[in-house]
């Protein structure tokens, strides 16, 4: 027979205490860390060390109880460890490299709470599988406190906490509260301070079974596919944005053209290279052949995943600003809902272009109209990805009549083909196809300065770039950002500036990048000014 030693829960009957957790809630949180065998405690505030007490008592000796505070908090023993700090101080080293089974949020201030629960997920510390436990969400059926104030239910005692349940919600957590009304209270138990648990919706599916309860041909609508070109922590933040578990399917289109990648393997990747360009009939010897014809990936990758009814390509320097999957669903459900006839493009800045666009004489030659729909971000229905293959390959053979095959150009020369930015919102078009910018789908989805050809955002972990939007473009590590802002240097007469940036701030990057760049800046300038 289990014993359980809950001798350290010693508050009177009523738990007429201010400060610290009750005894009912403490039972509570000693109970879910011996249900789920969680083996280490985070806790965000520890004052008389009363609530570590408890924690240290579940995890027992093959745990840790692990304290963050500003004030002084003493260890109750060899696996309880305290981290003077405020908060918002605390690095990545402080956490040692632990998976956090429970994060207990319980110092009453919402924005530095939540600037650390965006870093730790950053750092791999919270995981999906991460019991969030936040104290005071309850009202009190009085004031208690001075600092309190009444509302509709009762007298709200701490906001922060309260307002976090409501954040986590937004970010795809579900939650229970441990709450009580105010008729239940009274001498014997004065108020209840509350205790809300949450944790990162996962639905449960099973995995067999009979088929009428599997719908074993069930297909989902939509699939999903993150870009990635390298393993750098921008790629690996957007892939840890979304949950395992969807309600889409969620791939890995990985480039390997220059070697493996490595993404473990939560998620299915989809290794690419130039060759699978070259084996649907589009030389691999192109430069940028992954980059310049990307709706030729669309059907590559089909053929490996099936048949959707809507696929969503996302670059890796795509930020999501609100949770990645509650933006994704919002998107798929009002897709689906529309009225026929179906959406078959949504994409950015979805728009008619004229000559001044820098794609457009390449584009205009083929149509009467041009429409772009900018990369990064784009979703296209399965009879979408049907016509544009066969109108690809129609331009594939008529590239062939007319000489040697070459990469789109800005000319408009009958040889050059046409830039997928600007043939794919253009041929669906010409073909009847409703195309549709993603603002129309979800309002306020980007902007012209949240989602842009210009400098990158630097990746920052847990940083926040433009909350009025959803999702912000480009956001890249510190190596990419200077590389992309030397390509628009030299096309906006702008290498002076970029080499003084180079010279006067501080890049989180090596001397030899800082020298490359800089050489490759003046090179640049030479031949421009040569030309």
């Amino acid at each position: 027979m289990v014993k359980y030693n809950l001798h350290h829960l010693n508050q009177p009957d009523e738990q007429n205490v201010v400060g610290p957790i009750q005894d009912d809630e403490a039972l509570v949180l000693y109970a879910t860390i011996k249900c789920m065998r969680i083996k280490n405690v985070l806790e965000l505030g520890g004052q008389t060390g009363y609530s570590a007490r408890n924690f240290l008592q579940a995890v027992g000796d093959h745990g840790s109880v692990t304290t963050i505070d500003m004030d002084h908090v003493e260890t109750l023993s060899k696996n309880h460890i305290f981290i003077h700090k405020n908060i918002e101080d605390v690095v990545a080293e402080d956490l040692r490299g632990l998976e956090i089974g429970l994060i207990f949020f319980d110092c009453h201030d919402f924005r530095r709470q939540i600037d650390l629960f965006k870093k730790l997920k950053a750092w791999g510390s919270v995981t999906d599988k991460t019991i969030l436990a936040l104290h005071d969400t309850n009202v009190h059926p009085k004031q208690i406190v001075p600092w309190s104030y009444e509302s509709a239910d009762g007298w709200i005692h701490q906001t922060a906490e309260r307002l976090m349940v409501t954040e986590f919600n937004r970010r795809g957590y579900s939650e229970i509260s441990f709450h009580t009304d105010n008729a239940m209270h009274g001498q014997s138990l004065p108020y209840r301070h509350g205790l809300t648990l949450m944790q990162r919706n996962k639905p449960l599916r099973p995995t067999s079974g009979p088929e009428e309860v599997m719908g074993k041909d069930e297909k989902r609508n939509l699939a999903v596919i993150i870009r990635a070109h390298s393993t750098d922590p921008k790629t690996l933040d957007l892939i840890n944005s979304f949950s395992k578990t969807n309600d889409f399917d969620l791939y890995i289109c990985a480039n390997e053209t220059n070697g493996e990648l490595d993404f473990g393997d939560q998620h299915t990747k989809l290794s690419v290279t130039a060759n699978d360009f070259e084996r649907n009939g589009f030389p691999c010897s192109w430069h940028g052949t992954l980059m310049y014809l990307s709706d030729v990936l669309f059907p590559i990758l089909r053929d490996r995943i099936g048949e959707y009814k809507y696929y969503a390509l996302i670059e890796y320097d795509v930020h999501f600003e609100m949770n990645a999957n509650d933006f994704i669903e919002e998107m798929q459900r009002r897709l689906l809902n529309q009225q026929e006839p179906n959406i078959d493009l949504v994409s950015i800045d979805v728009s008619n272009q004229g000559p001044s666009w820098h794609w457009y004489a390449g584009a205009a030659r083929r149509y009467g109209e041009v429409i772009s729909a900018f990369f990064p971000f784009v979703v296209l229905s399965n009879r979408a990805v049907d016509h544009l293959k066969i109108a690809r390959e129609e331009e594939r053979l008529s590239r062939l009549r007319s000489g040697p095959l070459t990469e789109p150009t800005h000319s408009g020369d009958p040889k050059d083909w046409v830039f997928c930015e600007a043939f794919v919102a253009s041929e669906l078009k010409r073909a009847g196809m409703l195309v549709a910018d993603l603002n129309w789908i979800v309002p306020k989805a980007y902007q012209r300065r949240s989602f842009n050809i210009g400098p990158a955002h630097l990746f920052r972990p847990g940083a926040s770039y433009d909350a009025e939007y959803k999702i912000v473009h480009p956001v890249c590590p510190a190596e990419d950002t200077l590389r992309k802002r030397l390509h628009i240097a030299s096309k906006n007469n702008g290498l002076d500036e970029f080499i003084r940036q180079l010279d006067t701030e501080d890049w989180p990057v090596t001397p030899e990048i800082l020298r490359e760049l800089r050489q490759q800046a003046f090179k640049i300038k030479s031949q421009l000014a040569n030309a």
